[in-house]
């Protein structure tokens, strides 16, 4: 049988505490996934375990407990923060359009009514900041 190389990255593992992993599951949904997680409690755990068994202070193991997330923590509340910008930002320019184009409407002598808002008939945006923001995503799309 072939020795276990012991500076291998990738692991079997199994839980046997059926507790345990179901915390692990919990904060794989929170935090995105089960290696993230257990990456996370191996970069906790493992300096301070070596500490108790050895009696010796690893220099890492006061850095770690500052507890620094992962990069896919960190990635997933930032994309989480930048759709809710998106979402917030979409309804801001809906709002504004709307008023613009009743605005407009009243200045050419239109009746508005607030059905005509309410409704959305009068969110569009205006044809030509439409046709910037289609040049503007064209341009991100390109980069």
């Amino acid at each position: 049988m072939k020795k276990p190389n012991p500076n291998a990255t990738s692991y079997s593992l199994y839980i046997h505490n059926v507790e345990t992993l179901s915390l692990i599951n919990e904060l794989a949904k929170k935090l995105g996934n089960r290696n993230a997680v257990l990456n996370e409690a191996l970069d906790l755990g493992v300096p301070i375990m070596y500490s108790r068994v050895f009696g010796k202070d690893v220099a890492a193991t006061k850095e770690k407990r500052n507890h620094t997330p992962s990069v896919a923590r960190e990635l997933k509340e930032l994309r989480q923060g930048l759709d809710d910008l998106f979402i917030a930002h979409s309804i801001v320019e809906t709002l504004i359009a709307g008023l613009f184009n009743a605005r407009t409407a009243e200045l050419a002598g239109e009746d508005v009514n607030a059905d005509a808002l309410l409704d959305g008939s009068l969110c569009d945006l205006p044809e030509l900041v439409a046709g910037m923001k289609a040049d503007l995503m064209r341009q991100r799309s390109d980069e």
